[in-house]
C-alpha cells in the first residue's frame, strides 16, 4: 500500500503534464472562450507542478546552496510561465506589453542555465563551501544581456521588429539575440561538463547515465522541435514546457543517483543500516526503522521524553530526539563498554593487590635498608673512636689494682676521653645529614671537653676568630687532633690553649699546653695522619723550655 502510494505521486505528475498537451492540441478547433478556458488550465497546471516542485524542494534538500539555487531555478521557471501566458493569452498584438512580456522570457532562460553551473559546481562540496568570485562576476554579463533585452525597444539591437503585408509582426534577430543565446549555450556546457565530471566519482558511478541521459533526450527534444513541421497543426509541446520539464528531470535524477543529497528513503537507510534506530509519531508509533531497532514499550516511550538518556537494561542505552512529527529513537550497544569496564575492574583489583605486595616490599627494604643504614653508621662511630674505647677498656681495668687517689685520677682520664667519644659521634652524625656545619657546633665540642679537663685540674681555653663555617671533615680532623694532644699530656697536663683563625686561604689551628713532662716529639695516630694528608694539609710540633705547641693547617674549604 506505502508503494502504490509512492508511486502515484510521479504518476500524478506526468498525467496532469499529458493532459495539458492534450488540452493544447486540441484548442485549435474550440470557441475563444474555449480556448481562453483551456489556456488558464494550463497555466495553473504548470504553475501547480512547479510550486510543488519547489515545495518538495524545501522539504527534500539538506544542501542549502544547492537548495538555494535550486529554489530559485523554480522561480525563474514561474516566472517564465507566467511571461508565457501573459504574452500569448491577454497581451497578444497589445503594444507594448506584448513585446515586454516577450523580453521576460529571457530573464529565467539566462539565469537558469547560470543557477544549473552553480548547482553543479557545489555537487560534492561541504554547505559551508563557497563559490569562488570568479563565478560570482558570470552575473556581470547576465545582468547585462537581461538588462539589454528589456530595453530592446530602445535600440534593437536584439529584434528589429518588422511588420508584413499581412499586418502580422515579424522580427530579425540582433546581435544581443545571438549573444544570449551562445550565454546560455556556454552555461548550459559548463553545467554538463560539470555534471559528467561529478558523475564519473565514484559514489555516482552507479547511476551515472541517468542525468545524462535526462540531458540526452531534451537535446534531441530541442532538434525535433526546431524542425518541427508546424503546418500539421500540432507540433510538439511548447518549448517553455519542454525546457522546464527537462530542467526539472535533470536535477531530479541527480537527487536519484545521491549527487545531491536529501532527506528521502528513509525506510531504505533504516533497512541497509545497523544502528539501532527508529522513526516514531506523538503516540509512539513506529514509521522507519531498523532491523536492530528494539521494540519500545509505553512506559519506556514516557521516560524517554523526561529523560535525556535511559537504559533498560545495562548493556543498551536509549537516547530520543524530537523531530517535527514526532521522534528519533536510537540505541547504542554498551556490551563492549561494560565489558572493558569489568576488565578495568579486575585490572584495578590485581593492581591495587600488586600494590598492596609492592609497599608490604617497600616497607620491609626500607626497614632492611634502615638497619643496614645504622649498622654503617655503628661501624663507621666505632671505627672512628676504636683507639679511645680500647683506652677507656684500660683504664677500667686499672682500677681495680689502683687505690684512691689514682682511681680517682683514673676516673677523671675516662671521664675525658668519655667525653671526646660522645662529641666526636655527635660530629660523624651531623656529617651524615650535612657537609657545611657552623663554628659554635664545634666550640661545643671544645667547651665540654675543657670543662672536663678542669675538672683533672688543668687550665684549659679555646676561641675560634674569622671562622665562621666549616666542613664537617675539618671539624672532626681538628677535634681529633684536640684530644690526641690532650691524651698526650692528661697525666700531668697544666694549661692548654687551643685557637682556630683563619689566614688567607687557610685554617690555623693551634694547641699550645703545658704539663709535668713535655714530650720530645708529637706523633699523631696514623688515622689522623692519613685524614690530614687526604685534606692537604700539614702538622708542626714545637717545644720550648716549659711549653710546647702543636699547630695544624689547613686549606679554606668551609664554602663548599
Amino acid at each position: 500500500m506505502k508503494n502504490l502510494k509512492r508511486a502515484a505521486i510521479p504518476a500524478l505528475v506526468v498525467g496532469m503534464f499529458i493532459f495539458a498537451t492534450c488540452l493544447r492540441a486540441a484548442r485549435r478547433h474550440d470557441t475563444l472562450i474555449i480556448l481562453a478556458a483551456q489556456e488558464i488550465i494550463i497555466f495553473y497546471i504548470y504553475i501547480g507542478l512547479i510550486t510543488a516542485w519547489g515545495v518538495s524542494l524545501w522539504r527534500r534538500i539538506m544542501h542549502r546552496p544547492i537548495k538555494k539555487y535550486l529554489l530559485l531555478t523554480a522561480l525563474c521557471m514561474l516566472l517564465w510561465v507566467f511571461a508565457r501566458t501573459c504574452k500569448n493569452q491577454f497581451f497578444y498584438n497589445i503594444e507594448p506589453w506584448g513585446n515586454r512580456f516577450w523580453y521576460m522570457h529571457y530573464i529565467p532562460m539566462i539565469l537558469i542555465p547560470l543557477f544549473g553551473l552553480f548547482i553543479s559546481v557545489h555537487i560534492g562540496k561541504h554547505e559551508n563551501w563557497k563559490l569562488q568570485k570568479r563565478y560570482l562576476l558570470l552575473f556581470v554579463p547576465a545582468v547585462l544581456l537581461i538588462s539589454g533585452i528589456l530595453t530592446n525597444e530602445l535600440h534593437g539591437l536584439a529584434f528589429e521588429i518588422l511588420n508584413n503585408f499581412n499586418g502580422d509582426k515579424d522580427y530579425i534577430r540582433g546581435p544581443l539575440y545571438y549573444a544570449a543565446a551562445g550565454w546560455m549555450l556556454v552555461m548550459f556546457l559548463a553545467c554538463i561538463g560539470t555534471l559528467w565530471y561529478k558523475c564519473r566519482l565514484p559514489h555516482a558511478a552507479r547511476r551515472a547515465w541517468l542525468p545524462l541521459a535526462v540531458v540526452g533526450v531534451g537535446v534531441v527534444y530541442c532538434i525535433l522541435y526546431w524542425i518541427d513541421c508546424s503546418h500539421s497543426g500540432f507540433g510538439f509541446i511548447e518549448m517553455t514546457a519542454a525546457y522546464c520539464a527537462v530542467t526539472a528531470a535533470i536535477w531530479e535524477s541527480c537527487i536519484v543517483t545521491g549527487l545531491i543529497p536529501s532527506n528521502t528513503k528513509y525506510r531504505a537507510f533504516f533497512n541497509s543500516s545497523d544502528i539501532g534506530a527508529q522513526i516514531v509519531d506523538e503516540n509512539g508509533g513506529r514509521r522507519y526503522f531498523s532491523q536492530s531497532a528494539q521494540d519500545i514499550s509505553e512506559d519506556t516511550f514516557e521516560r524517554l521524553k523526561t529523560e535525556t538518556v535511559f537504559l533498560p537494561n545495562g548493556d543498551t542505552a536509549l537516547y530520543m530526539k524530537t523531530l517535527s512529527c514526532g521522534y528519533v529513537i536510537w540505541q547504542e550497544d554498551l556490551s563492549a563498554i561494560n565489558r572493558s569496564i569489568r576488565q578495568l575492574q579486575k585490572t584495578e583489583k590485581e593492581l591495587k593487590s600488586n600494590a598492596e605486595l609492592l609497599r608490604g616490599e617497600i616497607h620491609r627494604r626500607s626497614q632492611q635498608l634502615k638497619v643496614q643504614e645504622q649498622i654503617r653508621i655503628y661501624n663507621n662511630l666505632s671505627v672512628q673512636t676504636s683507639r679511645q674505647l680500647e683506652k677507656t677498656e684500660q683504664l677500667l681495668g686499672q682500677i681495680k689494682s689502683a687505690d684512691l687517689a689514682q682511681a680517682r685520677r683514673i676516673l677523671s682520664e675516662i671521664n675525658v676521653i668519655g667525653t671526646f667519644i660522645k662529641r666526636r659521634s655527635n660530629l660523624i652524625l651531623i656529617s651524615e645529614s650535612q657537609k657545611i656545619i657552623p663554628t659554635e657546633e664545634l666550640e661545643r665540642c671544645f667547651a665540654e671537653s675543657i670543662e672536663n679537663l678542669r675538672l683533672c685540674g688543668a687550665d684549659c681555653a679555646f676561641s675560634a676568630r674569622g671562622v665562621e663555617t666549616l666542613c664537617c671533615e675539618y671539624a672532626m680532623i681538628i677535634y681529633d687532633l684536640f684530644e690526641e694532644v690532650t691524651e698526650t699530656a692528661l697525666s700531668s697536663l697544666q694549661t692548654l690553649l687551643a685557637a682556630l683563625t683563619r689566614r688567607g686561604e687557610y685554617l690555623h689551628f693551634r694547641v699550645q699546653f703545658q704539663c709535668g713532662e713535655l714530650p720530645v716529639e708529637f706523633s699523631c695516630s696514623q688515622q689522623l695522619k692519613t685524614a690530614v694528608e687526604k685534606a692537604g694539609g700539614q702538622i708542626l710540633y714545637e717545644r720550648q723550655e716549659d711549653t710546647a705547641c702543636v699547630s695544624l693547617r689547613l686549606p679554606e674549604r668551609s664554602g663548599e
